[in-house]
């Protein structure tokens, strides 16, 4: 799939790129592909499979983590930077996310205020031999995550869509996950409910 710019952390210190390293790698370790996972919840009746449910919500996951990943670093105490991921989707379609990451940074510590929206038209990513096609015209991403030691730390962010297709299926109910995680590369634990199933999993 297409990648869009990358750089480093809001902070007030170069060093950010080296202690940023394990969890870059971990974000793109993350968008391997998924097949048989643990779900959201499996026994639910939904037009949606388990598989691609979970499948779903990691990938348009991974793209949000990508865009903070790559986000402007900040000289200023006071931030606002811009954040970007956009291309074509590895099976086909396009993925556009646009936001800010904005807060404070004093001494290496603060909060950073998370606003991105994306757009997924007919994305296609694989999954083994499966490709998994997603339509979503507004997906957002809003939250915190803590600035400790001049590095992201733990993060909370609220993943809602309202309207969402997946291989041509209208996914019921959309999407409503709050995802929580150590790091922003960290794999999140997701809790709410997504194309008609409701739970909590660790995102892969």
């Amino acid at each position: 799939m297409a990648t869009a710019k990358t750089s480093r952390i809001p902070a007030t210190s170069g060093s950010m790129s080296s202690r940023l390293a394990g969890a870059l790698l971990a974000a793109v370790v993350g968008l391997a592909g998924c097949s048989k996972v643990g779900g959201i919840d499996t026994t639910g009746i939904s037009p949606i499979s388990n598989d691609d449910a979970v499948a779903t919500l990691s990938y348009v996951w991974n793209g949000a983590r990508d865009a903070i990943a790559g986000a402007q670093e900040s000289p200023k105490s006071t931030f606002s930077i811009p954040v970007k991921l956009q291309g074509a989707c590895s099976g086909g379609g396009t993925r556009n996310y646009n936001g800010t990451i904005s807060g404070t940074n004093v001494n290496g510590a603060g909060t950073a205020n998370v606003n991105i929206t994306a757009t997924l038209a007919k994305c296609g990513y694989d999954r083994t031999t499966t490709i998994t096609v997603i339509d979503a015209a507004t997906v957002t991403f809003t939250g915190t995550i803590a600035v400790s030691s001049d590095a992201y730390a733990a993060t909370s962010i609220t993943l809602t869509a309202a309207t969402v297709t997946v291989n041509g299926t209208s996914c019921p109910g959309g999407i409503s996950m709050v995802l929580n995680a150590a790091t922003p590369g960290a794999s999140p634990v997701a809790s709410g409910d997504i194309c008609g199933r409701s739970g909590s999993i660790v995102v892969p």
